[in-house]
């Protein structure tokens, strides 16, 4: 409990770091109003005056008026209004009385301390001839106040008289008696025999027998007087909460405690065995069967990672084209043939560890319906296919490590002399793309659906509408000065000089994809 010249000193504490505050005092209120008596004081003045005092259950109030004062100078234009003055003294000392509430409200330093204000910060103007004018405000500082005895600085409180007799037998109170009361307490053993005698102001009982030798596992503990009780506790590591085992024998002189078996097992019960208590069990091996067929033992109960898989190359047969539907007995769509599941599903699993045919360069990849980034999460286009860049697995080649790639973003419109003058072209930090070839075009042209939508797949969406939408390829015709270009549901020829986009493709290696 703070008294009150410690939250005096804590105030004093906050006058002398304020940088506004030029002196603290604390007293009666004649002492502010006949300061010119004591030369003591300076402006800006923080000065405590004493309020009646409070207590309730559980807490003491100290009240105090706290002054805020200063000087009220006389203008420095003679022809300036005083009361202007008087406005300043006022702001500048409420600005310092909220320094003070903010400083008590936010204070970490008395944790038992509680600080509110009564009433309002109220103005005071010339509280003295001299013009000395501010704020005062009334705040309480309530402490804990719990009647502790202990607190009193006086020896116990003397007893009120009376005349009973209060007899206590190591420590504990026996019986009250009236004054004057004669009785005779027996001190007797467990068969009612009469034991000990006086020796000094002490009541001795001797030992009714030899300390008890006692082992425990054949080790030797302290003996035990005789008559005492003695209790074993059998543990786990855990401590008092993991007390284990049961009594299995309980003679006189033999007590045994059984601990049994920990059991240890896997999720399907496959390994189980039980392990007497405090026993070791190394947990073998376990076999594991790579993706390659190659077994090798590994630690139980730690992460297997297995070698990925390594893709089939696409050398096996030409692709599926993407038919589906049959129309006659024996046609495409009835007897599909090609590899791959279907045009979107490989069959297989590529590098990356999906089964989809075409995705990012980081492993995201489409469906057909909708895009999803390398776990399997839905995603945007942009995100799945960053730089607009396809690859197209069904084109990887295993012993050389490489995939064919697709910018599905078109060159702009140009002869086909500009486009293969400006090549190489550079994405993806990559120098060495090419304009696209007619085989390669060919390989990635749908031909399932309408004439129009060869191209009109995820993520390449390029439909036909007219002889804008052609595609240059780099592959010259066997008429001098032609090349092969793109159109509806056919290719065609024309002069290099003709103005349609095109594509540019490239080898990505496993390597320049951060798979190996």
């Amino acid at each position: 409990m703070l008294s009150y010249k410690e939250i005096i000193k804590a105030n004093e504490a906050f006058a002398n770091n304020h940088f506004a505050i030029e002196n603290f005092e604390a007293g009666e209120v004649w002492q502010l109003t006949n300061h010119d008596e004591f030369q003591s004081f300076k402006y800006t003045l923080m000065f405590m005056e004493r309020e009646p005092s409070s207590f309730s259950q559980g807490e003491f109030v100290y009240t105090f008026r706290v002054w805020f004062l200063t000087r009220v100078e006389s203008p420095k234009d003679r022809n300036g209004l005083l009361f202007q003055e008087y406005t300043d003294a006022i702001s500048n000392m409420t600005s310092i009385a909220q320094n003070f509430i903010a400083y008590w409200k936010q204070d970490v330093n008395y944790p038992e301390l509680q600080f509110d204000i009564v009433g309002s910060v109220e103005p005071e103007t010339d509280v003295t001839p001299d013009r000395i004018s501010g704020v005062s405000i009334i705040c309480n500082f309530r402490v804990n106040f719990n009647y502790d005895n202990c607190l009193i600085p006086m020896a116990s409180a003397p007893a009120p008289e009376s005349g009973d007799v209060v007899i206590t037998i190591n420590g504990s109170t026996w019986e009250t008696y009236l004054p004057g009361t004669t009785d005779d307490i027996p001190v007797i053993d467990q068969n009612d025999n009469p034991v000990g005698s006086k020796v000094g102001d002490s009541w001795v009982v001797n030992n009714s027998g030899d300390p008890v030798s006692q082992k425990v596992n054949g080790v030797d503990v302290t003996d035990t007087p005789a008559g005492d009780l003695v209790t074993y506790s059998v543990l786990n590591s855990t401590g008092l909460a993991g007390q284990v085992g049961t009594v299995s024998t309980d003679t006189a002189n033999v007590k045994i405690v059984t601990i049994g078996d920990t059991n240890v097992s896997n999720s399907d019960d496959s390994y189980d065995v039980d392990v007497p208590a405090e026993d070791n069990l190394e947990i073998p091996d376990i076999e594991v069967t790579d993706s390659d067929g190659s077994t090798f033992n590994w630690p139980a109960a730690k992460d297997v990672v297995c070698t990925p898989a390594a893709a089939p190359g696409s050398t096996g047969g030409i692709y599926k084209s993407g038919a589906d539907t049959s129309y006659e007995t024996g046609d495409e769509g009835d007897d599909p043939s090609g590899i791959g599941t279907n045009w979107f599903n490989l069959g297989f699993n590529n590098p990356f560890g999906n089964a989809f045919r075409f995705t990012g360069t980081t492993g995201g990849y489409t469906d057909g319906t909708n895009y999803f980034d390398v776990s399997g999460v839905g995603t945007t286009k942009a995100l799945a296919f960053p730089d607009d860049i396809m690859l197209d697995w069904s084109t990887y080649n295993q012993s050389a490590s490489n995939v064919f790639a697709l910018r599905f973003n078109p060159l702009p419109t140009d002869s086909m002399v500009d486009h293969l003058a400006a090549q190489p072209y550079t994405y993806d930090s990559k120098s060495d793309w090419m304009v696209i070839t007619l085989r390669e075009l060919w390989n990635i042209s749908k031909t399932d659906t309408s004439v129009n939508g060869w191209l009109d797949y995820l993520p390449v969406n390029r439909p036909y509408s007219s002889p804008s939408d052609r595609i240059w390829t780099r592959t010259p015709a066997e008429i001098s000065d032609f090349y092969h270009f793109w159109t509806a549901f056919f290719t065609s020829r024309t002069s290099k000089t003709t103005s349609y986009e095109t594509y540019v493709t490239r080898l990505y290696t496993l390597t320049e994809l951060g798979i190996v």
